[in-house]
């Protein structure tokens, strides 16, 4: 991370973070058992793996979260890479779990300038509970931050 941040500012290219988190996980778990769940995380890590770049960064962030780091990309193109991900998710079949049906919520932020970035994963993550406000397996994009304020 620290070093795809010191490329993206140094070559004056902006940055956005997409957090995912699989909905409604422990349901999975407690219904069809731990190894199921395991075999959901594997799926999804691997979709989200071939879903992005060789300069981006797709890392399991927590439990069922993941977060993804774009290089280069505005909160608009992460908004619709988001998109594309939920989709794709949502039409994924398992093969093993015939009725197992697995949606995504999405959070989405671009770095600002001289945004800390516990602040912008914070945005990121606002952003990812409005999805599931919302009603879940959607995307939301955090509004940019105010600089100098």
């Amino acid at each position: 991370l620290p070093t795809l941040l010191e490329n993206c500012s140094s070559q004056g290219r902006p940055v956005s973070a997409v957090l995912v988190d699989l909905d409604h996980f422990k349901q999975i778990n407690d219904a069809l058992g731990h190894v199921a769940g395991d075999e959901v995380l594997k799926v999804v890590g691997e979709l989200l793996r071939t879903a992005v770049r060789r300069e981006d960064l797709a890392v399991r962030y927590g439990g069922e979260e993941f977060l993804l780091v774009l290089a280069g990309a505005r909160r608009l193109h992460a908004r619709l890479l988001a998109e594309r991900i939920r989709e794709r998710l949502e039409a994924t079949r398992f093969p093993a779990y015939a009725e197992l049906l697995v949606t995504c919520s999405i959070g989405v932020a671009e770095r600002g300038e001289i945004e800390a970035i516990e602040e912008w994963f914070h945005r990121a993550d606002q952003a990812l509970y409005r999805a599931k406000e919302r009603g879940r397996n959607r995307s939301e994009a955090a509004p940019m931050p105010r600089e100098g304020t």
